[in-house]
């Protein structure tokens, strides 16, 4: 198989109108860091593997990554190829060689539970830092888990039996399951819960009993039919269920939960209320369905049985069997066994990072700043000249500069110049609800950084744009200045008598 591997591009974000941020910043207390998506200041890569798959398989994925630095809360994301199906994804903790909880790992969703997909379709995995952060620079880490295709994005129209596409850009092709037809028995099983999610199924409350105890696993049997079947015009079928270690019958619940699919002239499996079930006899660890239908039926039909899950320490996978035994005309009864598996998602990963010395001295900064220009017309940008000096005994660590724009404005770039000391680049920005922040490692005692931020003037709007920084660092309470600049219309058109930056 073929290795491959994807590099995420630092993306453009979209800013907010930083009207709310910008007056919070004036009449709240400040905090010591402001927790933002750091996307684009991290280098990560994911890897997978290219090749053949059935459809119930599951694919290897593999995310490293690594940044200078972070702040606790803040959250950096990596795609999850559409093809993959993120109900399937089991929240994860990246843990150092102590335990310690470096970052945490989910799949991002909306206020209303909802999954948050990018614009090719892809769910967003989300990384969010700890405390851990506030002690240690130059993190890196590992995220790994194996996730099953999903199935409404793979199908399989008509009488196609494979399913060619990419993942993560490499090319990849899913073979549909055996058994279509219905000349073969076949058993297979799925998580049973309100989103179908392997996590919402599994969760666990601190006494090992089931988070969610209506949730479990569904199996499904499909039963044989037509011709070209072993078991041919078969009126009678006894089908008796045995769940494997870690899952039970909720007899209650299950005698009348069985239901019945039905493949169509379209090969579309759909809800059906034939064929009759005769009778049920249900005990923790088994289930009894006799089934009857007419003879002159050759539909094919596949059985729906659901199981709870026994709570305490969970297996790895889940297995269930079921016999199935056949009485067709006057012969004798023809029996056939069964049996599936549901395999937990596996996962993993790791986090690291080199402990910050505790100062000798007490970290401490000042700020200052001023605009470019005294005015500026409508409709044009204006630069903003943020200087921070270290001015305690000790050097600052983790420090963050941030802007939070009033007035309408918003930042047409995405990244700022920063200087220190002779040293001039273009640092990337990272943002939130509107307020762009620039990371620095460390500030040595004595050291200053400039950062000229660049923001846009509306068209429309005040006659004043104002202008908001915050600076922060760990152990350091966070100083802020503002500045502002005029903005010059002239009756629909904007004249400005000298240059503005």
């Amino acid at each position: 198989m073929q290795t491959g591997k994807r590099i995420l591009p630092a993306r453009r974000r979209t800013v907010i109108s930083a009207l709310v941020v910008g007056a919070a910043l004036a009449c709240s207390p400040l905090s010591p860091a402001l927790a933002a998506d750091i996307t684009p200041l991290v280098s990560s890569s994911t890897t997978t593997v290219a090749g053949t798959y059935n459809e119930n398989d599951q694919v290897r994925v593999t995310i490293n990554w690594s940044v200078a630095n972070a702040a606790a809360g803040d959250t950096f994301t990596a795609a999850l190829d559409k093809t993959l199906d993120p109900r399937k994804f089991v929240p994860m903790n990246l843990t150092n060689a102590s335990g310690d909880v470096v970052a945490s790992v989910a799949i991002k969703r909306d206020g209303s539970g909802n999954v948050v997909r990018d614009a090719n379709g892809d769910a967003i995995l989300e990384f969010t830092f700890t405390s851990f952060v506030t002690t240690h620079t130059n993190l890196s880490g590992q995220a790994w888990f194996e996730i099953g295709f999903d199935s409404a994005v793979v199908t399989f129209p008509g009488t196609n039996t494979t399913y060619p596409t990419t993942i993560y850009g490499l090319p990849v092709t899913i073979t549909k399951s055996r058994g279509a037809i219905g000349n073969e028995h076949m058993k297979y099983g799925n998580w049973r819960s309100t989103s179908n999610s392997e996590a919402e199924v599994i969760a666990q409350n601190a006494d090992g009993t089931m988070t969610n105890p209506g949730a479990g696993l569904l199996w499904t049997i499909q039963l044989q039919g037509g011709a070209q079947s072993e078991a041919p015009n078969w009126s009678q079928v006894t089908v008796v269920d045995t769940p494997a270690a870690g899952q039970h019958f909720n007899c209650p619940l299950t005698a009348p939960a069985p239901s019945f699919l039905v493949r169509d002239a379209a090969g579309t499996w759909v809800r059906t209320s034939v064929p009759t079930i005769s009778s049920i006899t249900c005990s923790p660890s088994a289930l009894t369905v006799v089934i009857t239908k007419d003879s002159a039926d050759d539909s094919v039909y596949r059985l729906r049985v659901p199981t709870w899950l026994d709570g305490g320490t969970l297996p790895t996978s889940f297995a269930n069997s079921a016999s199935l035994t056949y009485l067709a005309g006057e012969g004798a009864p023809v029996q056939y066994n069964v049996s599936g598996s549901v395999s937990r998602s596996a996962s993993g990963g790791s986090g690291t990072g080199i402990i910050v010395k505790p100062p000798t001295g007490t970290p401490k900064l000042a700020i200052t700043k001023v605009a470019l220009a005294k005015r500026v017309r409508a409709g044009k940008n204006v630069r903003w000249k943020v200087t921070v000096r270290s001015t305690g005994t000790a050097a600052a660590n983790n420090v963050r500069v941030c802007d939070s724009p009033l007035d309408g404005q918003s930042f047409p770039t995405t990244t700022a110049t920063l200087t220190i000391g002779t040293a001039v680049k273009k640092a990337p920005l990272s943002f939130l609800n509107g307020t762009a922040c620039v990371s620095i490692p460390t500030l040595a005692r004595g050291a200053s950084a400039t950062v000229i931020f660049t923001t846009h003037i509306p068209r429309t709007g005040k006659v004043r744009a104002r202008n908001t920084s915050l600076a922060s660092a760990t152990g350091v309470t966070a100083v802020r200045a503002s500045a502002r600049v005029t903005v010059i219309k002239v009756a629909g058109r904007t004249h400005i008598p000298s240059p503005a930056g």
